[in-house]
């Protein structure tokens, strides 16, 4: 069973852009239900039903000892660069010309750009 951190980020946070949604600070009871309705069928809107593969794994009790890990996630005591916070993340967007990519990214794409035509 591949680690949740591979899709939802090591603090759990989600990728926004890729519609991974967040697991920190949800509900135990709410994991373990969600992943018992992509065990059995009943929920399907994971894209290539990975999340079916996955839940379909764990065994109850893994499903219970994950969903505790995730509701005590608390992302914004992370260290790191980038939002801690929804709001924080829908503010930097705001800031960006193409929403997801930070502008320095764009910039150095430009540079790269430019000596590759020259």
């Amino acid at each position: 069973v591949p680690s949740c951190d591979a899709c939802h980020g090591s603090d759990g946070t989600g990728m926004a852009p890729m519609a991974v949604p967040p697991l920190a600070g949800q509900h135990a009871a709410y994991i373990q239900k969600e992943l018992k309705l992509f065990a059995t069928g009943k929920r399907t809107n994971s894209p290539g039903h990975v999340m079916a593969m996955i839940a379909k794994r764990l065994t109850p009790k893994q499903i219970k000892d994950v969903s505790l890990y995730a509701q005590a996630l608390h992302p914004d005591l992370v260290p790191g660069r980038g939002p801690k916070t929804y709001q924080a993340y829908v503010k930097s967007l705001a800031s960006q010309p193409v929403p997801g990519i930070p502008e320095s990214a764009m910039k150095s794409s430009e540079t790269a750009s430019a000596s590759a035509r020259k």
